[in-house]
C-alpha cells in the first residue's frame, strides 16, 4: 500500500485557502476549488489533475480531497481511491523535481513528466525496469521530434534519484570488401 511507503507529511499549510480536489467515480482527479495558482497541475480543460501531482497536493498539505459526494475523505482514503492510478517512482521523482524549483507537468504516458523551463522530458524507470533498445530509441526520438530533451530518471530501491540524460546517436556504416557491416 502506497501510504506505507510515503508517511503523511507534518507540514502545515499557511495561511492561504487550501485546494480542493474531488475524486470522481471513474477514479479522475479535478479541482473543486481553492487557490487557482496551480496551473502546472492541471491537464487539459476541465480541470482535471494527474494523480501523481494530486497525491504532492495532498501529501504537501496543500490540498484536501473530498468524492463526488463532496464528504470528506482522508489521506488513507484518498490513497486507495487512487491505488492503481499512482506509481511511487513518479511520485518520488516528482518530489524531487518540485523540491528543486523545478516546473513539472504530467508526461504523455503514466511514466513521464516533463519539465516546463527546461524543453525537457523525463522518462521515469525503477531501477531493475527492462527497457528494449527500440523502445529507448523511440523514446529519444519522440522527444526530439517534439522539441525535448530526453532525461531518463532512475529510482532505486531507496527511493534515490538518478537522472541522464539521453540523446541519439548516428553511426555511420562502415564499409568493408564492398560489403557494409
Amino acid at each position: 500500500m502506497l501510504s506505507n511507503h510515503f508517511p503523511r507529511a507534518s507540514r502545515a499549510m499557511s495561511a492561504k485557502k487550501k485546494i480542493v480536489l474531488k475524486v470522481l467515480r471513474s477514479g479522475e482527479i479535478m479541482i473543486a476549488s481553492g487557490d487557482l495558482k496551480i496551473e502546472r497541475f492541471v491537464s487539459g480543460e476541465k480541470g482535471f489533475v494527474d494523480p501523481a501531482l494530486a497525491f504532492y497536493l495532498v501529501y504537501s498539505g496543500m490540498a484536501d480531497v473530498v468524492d463526488e459526494n463532496n464528504n470528506r475523505i482522508g489521506f488513507e482514503g484518498f490513497v486507495e481511491k487512487i491505488q492503481g492510478r499512482l506509481k511511487g517512482s513518479v511520485f518520488l521523482v516528482l518530489m524531487d523535481l518540485l523540491k528543486r524549483g523545478k516546473k513539472v507537468v504530467s508526461g504523455p504516458s503514466e511514466n513521464e513528466l516533463i519539465l516546463v523551463d527546461e524543453k525537457a522530458n523525463i522518462l521515469v524507470l525503477d531501477e531493475d525496469a527492462v527497457v528494449r533498445v527500440d523502445d529507448l530509441y523511440n523514446y529519444v526520438d519522440r522527444a526530439i521530434k517534439q522539441g525535448y530533451k530526453l532525461i531518463i530518471a532512475v529510482v532505486d530501491m531507496y527511493g534515490d534519484v538518478t537522472y541522464y540524460e539521453v540523446s541519439k546517436m548516428s553511426f555511420p556504416k562502415i564499409e568493408r570488401g564492398g560489403e557494409f557491416i
